[in-house]
C-alpha cells in the first residue's frame, strides 16, 4: 500500500515544519527496536538547511528545492525499514544571479561568520561577503564584512558533525568546504578582450592559478575551458575563442555545475545514511512518500525554477 502527501503553497507557510512532523509521528508509531529515523533525519535536515536554503524576503530559512522523501513502514512489525531521498529542481540561478534583498544559500553565510580566522585563511577567504556571488555592490562603497557569530559558528558545527554522521572523514569534509571557495572564486574571474577579434582571456592570472589549485586542475586548462571551445567537423578540429560575454556564461555554468554535482553528491550519501536495514529484512506492506514543494515567490524577475512552480 502506498500513501502519499504533497505539500505545496507560498514560502513559509511551514511546509518543511509539516514534513518534520509526519516524520516525528512514525517515529513515535515505530517499534523502539527498528530504524531510527528521526536521529537520522535530524542530520539530512542540517545538511539539506545548509546548502538547499536560502533566505528570501518572506522566509529566512526557504526551501530552494523540491524533496521527496519515501518512507518504508512496516505496519506488521510498527518499525521503519528505511527511507529515501528524491530532490529536483535545485534553485541554481541564485547562486549566480542574486535577486534583490535575497541572499545566497545559506552554507555560505555560515562560512562568513563560522569559520575560524586560520580556516578563512587556508580557503583564501578573508571576506566572504566580498565575492560578487555573495553581495550586490554599490558603485563607490566597500563590500560587507561579515561580523563573527557563536550562533553561526555553532551551525557550521553542526553541519560537519552531520556530514561526518553521514560517513565523511576529515579529509572529504575539507574538500567540501574546498569546492565552496571555488565556487566563490570563480564568480570573481574576470575577463579582458585583447586582440580584434573581441577574443576573451583571464584578466587576473592570480586568481586564475587561485582557482585551478582549489579545483585541482592545470591553470592553462581551465583557462582555456573558459575562453574557448573545440568542435570536430569532418575529421577536422575546429577551435572557437569565446567572447567576453560567453567566457562569462561559461564561468557561471562551471560554478552551478560544480555546486549542483556537490548538493546531489550529498543526496546520495544521504540515502546511503537512510538505507537502513537490508532489503530482505522485513516486508515492507506501507511506503509513504512526502513530497515538500518550495514555496513560490513573486521576485522582479521570476528565473526558470520560479516558472517552473
Amino acid at each position: 500500500m502506498v500513501c502519499f502527501c504533497h505539500f505545496s503553497g507560498e514560502s513559509g507557510s511551514g511546509k518543511t515544519e509539516a514534513c518534520k512532523h509526519i516524520v516525528r509521528h512514525l517515529t513515535a508509531r515505530s517499534s523502539p527496536k527498528g530504524f531510527g529515523l528521526e536521529p537520522r533525519m535530524k542530520h539530512v535536515n542540517c545538511i539539506l538547511e545548509a546548502f538547499g536554503h536560502a533566505k528570501t524576503p518572506r522566509n529566512s530559512n526557504s526551501s530552494r528545492f523540491i524533496k521527496l522523501l519515501t518512507i518504508q513502514f512496516c505496519e506488521n512489525e510498527r518499525t521503519i525499514l528505511r527511507a529515501h531521498m528524491y530532490t529536483y529542481m535545485l534553485e541554481k540561478t541564485r547562486l549566480v544571479h542574486l535577486p534583490p534583498q535575497q541572499h545566497n544559500f545559506r552554507i555560505f553565510y555560515l562560512m562568513a561568520e563560522g569559520l575560524s580566522p586560520e580556516d578563512k585563511s587556508a580557503l583564501y577567504l578573508n571576506n566572504i561577503l566580498a565575492h560578487r556571488y555573495l553581495t550586490r555592490p554599490t558603485p563607490g562603497e566597500s563590500p560587507p564584512v561579515a561580523p563573527a557569530s557563536a550562533q553561526s559558528r555553532e551551525d557550521l558545527a553542526a553541519v560537519k558533525q552531520a556530514l561526518r554522521a553521514l560517513g565523511f572523514n576529515k579529509q572529504e569534509v575539507d574538500s567540501v568546504f574546498t569546492l565552496l571557495s571555488a565556487v566563490l572564486h570563480i564568480g570573481d574571474l574576470r575577463f579582458t578582450a585583447l586582440t580584434e577579434a573581441n577574443s576573451a582571456f583571464p584578466s587576473d592570472l592570480q586568481l586564475l592559478e587561485r582557482v585551478a589549485g582549489l579545483l585541482q586542475v592545470s591553470a592553462n586548462d581551465l583557462s582555456t575551458a573558459l575562453t574557448s571551445d573545440v568542435q570536430y567537423i569532418k575529421g577536422d578540429v575546429i577551435t572557437r575563442r569565446h567572447t567576453v560575454e560567453m567566457a562569462e556564461q561559461y564561468r557561471d555554468q562551471l560554478a552551478k555545475s560544480i555546486y549542483g554535482r556537490l548538493f546531489y553528491y550529498l543526496v546520495n550519501s544521504i540515502n546511503e545514511y537512510l538505507h537502513g536495514q537490508d532489503d530482505s529484512a522485513g516486508d515492507p506492506a506501507m511506503e509513504i512518500g512526502i513530497l515538500d514543494v518550495f514555496g513560490f515567490e513573486e521576485f522582479q524577475r521570476n528565473a526558470f525554477e520560479q516558472r517552473l512552480l
